[in-house]
């Protein structure tokens, strides 16, 4: 986490930002629209996880519409600046979604989900992050296992999951600062992070594979639980005060000699 990495450190807020996708905000073709102008849900999977299950057919189950992450980017954020709620497994669906000020609910299809990246995205948005499963259920045994709030499920400390998440990002830091700690590093995630990866994604192979009607209902219905909630959305103040430290950064970066 950027923004709890520099606090723990106490540093000044200028040494960390948010997503640059708030850019996206100034643009005229993606001016933000009104909400009634916006209509429908749509969900947004990560890339890898498009042959990891039949998301189209539980959409279509939900009622809400499936858009693929490997369409031409900007009509996939003209979908997102149209929609009334994003349901989004990739993370860029829901750092654009805020962009254009529409709500967003993260999920999760697979364990190529990256729970680092996302907290350290939604420290920056003042923002909690409680992702709906759509994986395998044993995805939420190990999201559980890193601290990370699940809807439904019994209150977790908050800041739980940021103080998991920078534990282990310190200590990677401590084992990369010598020779001697990147080899015990590798060897450390060898062990603790690659063999039991390779064993989870054979799992969700096998997950995949079992795909029945009954998988596609559960789905779907986990889908509309979480179009429920009605999602989440920075407050106006922070995503305003995040647009202005981005701009006043680029200024800076125009103004610094070129070779």
């Amino acid at each position: 986490m950027a923004a709890h990495l520099f606090i723990q450190q106490r540093l000044n807020e200028s040494q960390f930002i948010t997503d640059g996708a708030a850019f996206l905000n100034t643009l005229a073709e993606f001016k933000p629209l009104a909400e009634h102008q916006r209509a429908g849900t749509i969900f947004i999977p990560h890339h890898n996880a498009l042959k990891q299950g039949d998301w189209e057919k539980s959409c279509q189950q939900a009622g809400i519409t499936m858009v693929s992450p490997r369409e031409e980017a900007r009509a996939v954020i003209q979908k997102i600046r149209h929609a009334k709620l994003v349901l989004a497994d990739a993370m860029h669906a829901a750092i654009i979604a805020d962009a254009m000020r529409v709500p967003w609910v993260p999920m999760v299809t697979s364990s190529q989900i990256n729970t680092f990246k996302w907290l350290d995205w939604t420290q920056t948005i003042r923002c909690p992050y409680i992702p709906t499963v759509l994986g395998a259920d044993f995805l939420s045994d190990i999201l559980k296992a890193n601290a990370v709030q699940l809807p439904g499920a019994p209150a977790i400390q908050p800041g739980a999951d940021v103080e998991k998440a920078f534990a282990v990002f310190k200590k990677q830091q401590q084992l990369s600062a010598t020779g001697e700690g990147n080899r015990h590093l590798r060897r450390l995630l060898n062990l603790r992070y690659k063999v039991p990866n390779k064993l989870i994604r054979m799992r969700e192979e096998r997950h995949a594979r079992g795909w029945n009607e009954q998988s596609v209902a559960k789905v779907a219905q986990r889908m509309q639980v979480a179009q429920q909630s009605g999602g989440y959305l920075s407050e106006d103040n922070i995503f305003q005060h995040n647009l202005a430290r981005l701009l006043e950064g680029l200024e800076r970066v125009k103004t610094l000699p070129t070779r």
